[in-house]
């Protein structure tokens, strides 16, 4: 199966590396340079300068006072195992019309 970069799927996997072409939805800030086309999409709307870094989406479930919970894959939270988020950073390109 292919996928587009910048596409955000859950895992259910207790690894503890990310998948090859994977990123986890955790706001980490990436380098522009090795991730041109993912940058090309969602630019700095996440944080980073916009120039030579730019940040991911944290889909982390926040506390009330919007800090994020530490969870592990598989935790209960609100009455569900917690599945993470990640953003593919390798795949297709999205054409758009």
């Amino acid at each position: 199966m292919e996928v587009y970069i910048g596409a955000i799927m859950q895992f259910p996997y207790q690894f503890n590396r990310v998948l090859l072409g994977w990123e986890h939805c955790n706001g980490q800030v990436l380098p522009v340079r090795n991730h041109e086309a993912l940058f090309s999409l969602i630019g700095f709307q996440f944080g980073g300068d916009g120039r030579d870094h730019f940040a991911l989406p944290d889909l982390r479930p926040k506390d009330e006072h919007g800090n994020p919970i530490h969870l592990n894959t598989g935790d209960m939270y609100n009455g569900k195992p917690y599945i993470p988020y990640y953003i593919a950073t390798e795949g297709l390109y999205p054409q758009f019309d």
